[in-house]
């Protein structure tokens, strides 16, 4: 986590940051302003004509809230999905309908990918499967890779006769958001493990006694389970690159090296651990503790691991520097952006939409997964097969980065 203001920040930090040049709203543009308040308050499963048409039903409690936060209104925004982020597209909003000919908005207008570390998977191996449930398929509606997991586990657990199975269907806990977080870090390697630790913060979070202390680990860890087979299920193709990554790098005792399409090079190495004793007196008492050295060795078993988010990162990034440079080629320089999230000017947003699409389109025009596997493997390990999908559709998506 980033200390301070900054657009890494938290929601808080992200919520009080303003563009230093203001932008007059032009028509057509509110739409772009609306869609991101929309977002904020938690309605981003909604089609983008429902979260324009949201902001509107709902304007009057908006411009309340921006008149008087802690007044009637309160609760409205304090139990938005993002309250700071809500509040601040409040005050906005409340900005541009008192002057919409001269209010010069600073508010960062954001489009987030929709489960990138998947949408970057599909996209390299044109996988038309994955890649209609991240919505790189135009011309569909909004697509939720969340809830069709949650569906899945619910079907496997009903199916079940393990005792386990119905006490998380009657548990209350069965939400969306449950399984956001595990679908969500899939793609960057997530695996049993960690899964179970994001059931189980999740369920923690909630105050919910559905499960006992001393039983809670073993039903988010049985969770997880399904759960990562049905994530599996549903994106076969990202499961067959995150092993030919591995295989890649797999007890390799050396760094590895990778070049973005863009040209960054990319090290990844990771050093083995030894664990080293201190024992030491003091006052009169024997303290003994352990603690852990670098060696010169290379960590294989860390180096497999790591290898698939870091290469999804790497891509990450460069998509992003990608689309900064296209912006500033079209004089757009106000951005705010975050791995997988793009802001700017709501004036801008329209040109904006597009310039992400197709910056993605051109990112994976070029044969990706050929050249990280000239480079990780000498092409020595065989690429998982390609699909069919047609990345030029990605420009007509409405919803890959909304």
């Amino acid at each position: 986590m980033v200390d301070g203001l900054s657009p890494q920040g938290n929601k808080l930090a992200k919520a009080l940051l303003s563009f230093a040049e203001g932008k007059r709203i032009d028509e057509g543009a509110e739409s772009f302003l609306a869609i991101h308040i929309a977002n904020e308050f938690g309605e981003d499963k909604l089609s983008l004509g429902d979260r324009v048409a949201w902001v509107f039903d709902n304007e009057e409690r908006i411009l309340d809230v921006a008149n008087d936060p802690f007044g009637p209104n309160k609760d409205f925004w304090v139990n938005a999905d993002s309250p700071w982020g809500f509040l601040r597209g409040c005050l906005e909003w409340a900005g541009y309908c008192e002057d919409p000919e001269d209010f010069m908005s600073t508010l960062p207008v954001a489009f987030d990918g929709s489960c990138s570390g998947l949408q970057h998977f599909s996209a390299m191996f044109k996988d038309e499967v994955g890649g209609r449930e991240v919505n790189l398929l135009p011309n569909l509606e909004r697509q939720d890779i969340y809830a069709a997991v949650k569906s899945a586990v619910e079907a496997t657990l009903s199916a079940s006769s393990d005792a386990l199975a119905p006490r998380w269907l009657k548990s209350g806990l069965m939400a969306r958001s449950l399984f956001k977080t595990p679908t969500m870090t899939y793609g960057y390697s997530s695996e049993v493990p960690g899964m179970t630790d994001q059931i189980r913060s999740a369920v923690v979070a909630t105050g919910s006694d559905a499960f006992a202390k001393d039983e809670l680990f073993a039903a988010c860890n049985y969770l997880a389970k399904i759960t990562f087979a049905e994530i599996e299920k549903t994106v076969v193709k990202a499961s067959e690159a995150k092993t030919w990554l591995q295989q890649c790098v797999r007890g390799k005792q050396e760094a590895v090296q990778w070049t973005t399409p863009d040209g960054l090079p990319v090290v990844q190495k990771y050093l083995a651990r030894k664990t080293k004793r201190l024992d030491i007196t003091v006052g009169g008492d024997r303290v003994r503790s352990q603690y852990n050295v670098p060696t010169d060795a290379v960590d294989t078993r860390k180096m497999a691991s790591a290898i698939a988010p870091n290469v999804i990162h790497s891509l990450d990034a460069c998509h992003i520097r990608m689309v900064a440079v296209a912006a500033a080629g079209e004089q757009i320089h106000s951005l705010a952006m975050i791995h997988d999230s793009f802001g700017c000017h709501a004036a801008d947003a329209g040109r904006f939409f597009n310039i992400i699409r197709e910056e993605f389109v051109s990112l994976y025009s070029a044969d990706v997964a050929g050249m990280l596997n000239s480079e990780l493997s000498g092409g020595l390990v065989e690429l998982p097969t390609m699909g069919n999908l047609d990345l030029n559709g990605i420009i007509d998506t409405d919803y890959s980065f909304s």
